[in-house]
Parts: structure tokens; C-alpha cells; sequence
């Protein structure tokens, strides 16, 4: 079962507030402030495995992750959004991107990081410890913000996965949706390593799950082709 928080349901005067607190809570702590308007926002939460997925929506804001904020609560985790609607602006290394839905990106929850969302913005963000990941740690900075686009193989089924398990956070139970946040780490692994030129480094297992992942989805959008058989599954 999914846990909701609304910034919503906090008074104007004391909303910021709180949300800082949900957000240090079910994420990690943020310098946040509303653009404009008061603070709308809204978290829905579960836990897939080793996964943290939230479905975030949000008004206008700033979120800011300084040095002070990781020194009290560094637990070595990666934070991977993927866009769902509007656009947002993510900071790190040095290196700016802005998220488009379709399309994800990679943060270092243990770096300094600069978000902006100029309208508002639906993500669907997963975090997990880097030790899951393939990838050592002067990889993942090679990686923060940037853009994993809609129009790669490996990234668009990241970005789909993401999006589609925060629909249906309430349908996994604990059996589930560990197999699931397994097959989302295992071609996030993919994704990440076909980015570096690393695929081979990968272990044989998460290769072979990832490219069934690829398989699956593509039948499913393809079932209503009449000239869908293996031989089309194979060449795609």
C-alpha cells in the first residue's frame, strides 16, 4: 500500500515547513522554496525491494542539496527521475539538464545538487544505494545530469518502467514488487552502462534480464500487429 503526503494539507503559513519535513523524510533533505504561488505538492510512496519509488508532483520550486544537508544524512544513495509531465532543471558536476517527460536522469544524493521547476512537474523518481548499481562512484559523476534521451534503446524502457510503476504503486505486493525493482535496476544497469561503453563489465544475468525486459515490452506494443511472430522480435 502506497503512503500519501499533501503539502495541501498544511495551512499556507506552516506548508513549507512541513514539506520539508515530508520531503527529508521519504527522499532526502532539501532546501526547499515555492516560486510564486503557495507550495502545492504531493508524494506517493512505496518500497519495491531494494527500491524507494515515489510518484512526485509538484508546483513551482527550488530545492537546493547542499553540503551541510549530506553531511547529516550521506547514505550513499543514487536518485534516478524519470519524466513524467512538465519540465524541470537539474544541477550537478557542473553540468546542467533539463527533463523532459520520457526521459530520465541520474543524481548523486551524496554531491551538492540544484533543482528548478519553473511551472510544475510530475516525476516518477527511484532511489536506491550505489552499491546496486554497476558503477563506481566517479562513473555516477560522470553521469549526473545528463540527459538520457527518449529516442535510446535502453533509456526509453528506464524512463517507461519508472512512469508505469508509479501508476500502479498500490498493486505490488512484497513479492512483486521486489521482482520488479529488480528488473528496473537491471536495465537502469543497461542503460547506464551502454552510456559508459561498459556492457560487457556487467554480469551475464543482468545482460540476459534486461534484454528479456526489452523483449516483453516490445510484444506487448505490438500486440495488435498481425505480422508480430519471433523472427520480429528477434531483428527488434
Amino acid at each position: 500500500m502506497a503512503i500519501r503526503l499533501r503539502a495541501e494539507g498544511e495551512p499556507a503559513r506552516t506548508r513549507t515547513e512541513y514539506w520539508h519535513h515530508a520531503v527529508g523524510t521519504a527522499l532526502v533533505p532539501y532546501q526547499l522554496s515555492a516560486v510564486g504561488a503557495a507550495l502545492r505538492s504531493e508524494i506517493r510512496l512505496s518500497q519495491l525491494g531494494a527500491l524507494t519509488v515515489l510518484d512526485f508532483h509538484m508546483s513551482a520550486l527550488r530545492a537546493v542539496r547542499r553540503s551541510g544537508l549530506i553531511g547529516k544524512s550521506d547514505m550513499g544513495l543514487v536518485k534516478v527521475d524519470s519524466g513524467i509531465r512538465g519540465r524541470g532543471r537539474c544541477e550537478q558536476e557542473g553540468r546542467q539538464n533539463l527533463l523532459a517527460p520520457g526521459e530520465f536522469q541520474l543524481a548523486d544524493l551524496s554531491r551538492p545538487s540544484h533543482v528548478a521547476i519553473d511551472e510544475s512537474q510530475g516525476i516518477a523518481i527511484a532511489v536506491f544505494p550505489l552499491s546496486l548499481l554497476p558503477v563506481r562512484e566517479r562513473g555516477l559523476r560522470e553521469l549526473a545530469a545528463v540527459r538520457f534521451a527518449a529516442d535510446g534503446p535502453y533509456a526509453s524502457l528506464v524512463a517507461s518502467l519508472g512512469r508505469e510503476v508509479t501508476r500502479r504503486l498500490d498493486a505490488y505486493d512484497s513479492v512483486r514488487g521486489a521482482r520488479v525493482g529488480a528488473a528496473f535496476l537491471d536495465m537502469l544497469a543497461l542503460a547506464v552502462a551502454a552510456r559508459l561503453d561498459r556492457v560487457a563489465d556487467l554480469p551475464p544475468e543482468s545482460r540476459q534480464q534486461a534484454i528479456l525486459s526489452r523483449a516483453q515490452a516490445f510484444i506487448e506494443g505490438h500486440l495488435a500487429d498481425p505480422g508480430l511472430a519471433p523472427a520480429t522480435v528477434a531483428a527488434a
